[in-house]
Order: C-alpha cells, then sequence, then structure tokens
C-alpha cells in the first residue's frame, strides 16, 4: 500500500483537480483501515472544483461518493470528536 500511496501522491502534482484521483485514494486508505484519512478524502472528491477535461469523470465521481454515502460510513473518532 505504501507504494500506491506514493503514487498518488506523485499524481497529485500534476492532475490534483481531478477527483477520480482522490476517490480512488479514498479506497485505498480505506483497505489500509486508515477511516480518518479515507473521510479527508472524500471530503475533498465532494468539494473539489472540476479540471474541465474531467468534467464528465467529475459528476460521476461526485455521483459515486454520494451514492455510497461515504461521510455518513466513515463515522469515525478524532480526538474524543465523532465527525460525520
Amino acid at each position: 500500500y505504501a507504494k500506491s500511496e506514493m503514487y498518488f501522491k506523485e499524481a497529485q502534482k500534476y492532475i490534483g483537480n481531478y477527483s477520480g484521483l482522490y476517490l480512488n485514494w479514498a479506497y485505498l486508505y480505506l483497505k489500509m483501515n486508515n477511516k480518518t484519512k479515507a473521510l479527508e478524502i472524500f471530503r475533498k472528491v465532494l468539494t473539489l472544483e472540476p479540471n474541465e477535461l474531467f468534467l464528465k469523470a467529475h459528476a460521476e465521481d461526485l455521483s459515486t461518493a454520494k451514492k455510497q454515502n461515504f461521510i455518513n460510513k466513515l463515522k469515525v473518532r478524532v480526538r474524543s470528536k465523532e465527525i460525520s
């Protein structure tokens, strides 16, 4: 997983406003059982301004994030405070 995370960080330098990058990065954090980081990245997907080259993909990524209701599923405790 560490190598995948490294590739996501590198990709961020080139396509930092591509929501698909963040959606898949969040899935990686879920696989790593890092719910706090996954939540942070999923929130970025929901608030990211779309890249004009990826408008259709951005709409699909937003739809996926909303349909899966990730933020509600990822209730985590951070510093004794629940985020939802």
